[in-house]
């Protein structure tokens, strides 16, 4: 019997989009709500949790972001720019609670 393999298909611009976003909001924002609510009171683990979440953040989110062509669609650039807003501001969030000095954890 054979195996069926994995899609090859290319994800199409708005696809790739759709895809980051349901990402983002499914996976990243309730880790990151986690992390801000709840930041580890150990300076090293909270520093470690920060680091992953904010790089995986970087790598998975914004570079791929980064790498969608929206070949001049104004809905597409729009799109893509409001998850990227919305992805930094979410960075910038972790960065008060996990960065030396943020401010955000007097523990």
């Amino acid at each position: 019997p054979s195996v069926p393999k994995p899609s090859t298909a290319k994800l199409t611009p708005r696809e790739t989009l759709d895809a980051l976003a349901s990402r983002f909001h499914t996976e990243f924002v309730p880790q990151c709500m986690a992390f801000t609510a709840h930041p580890p009171a150990d300076a090293k683990t909270r520093d470690f949790e920060y680091k992953k979440l904010s790089e995986t953040i970087l790598a998975q989110i914004i570079l791929k972001l980064d790498a969608v062509e929206t070949d001049g669609d104004e809905g597409l650039r729009a799109k893509r720019k409001e998850l990227v807003r919305e992805t930094q501001a979410m960075l910038g969030t972790l960065d008060k609670i996990g960065k030396p000095g943020g401010g955000g954890y007097a523990g």
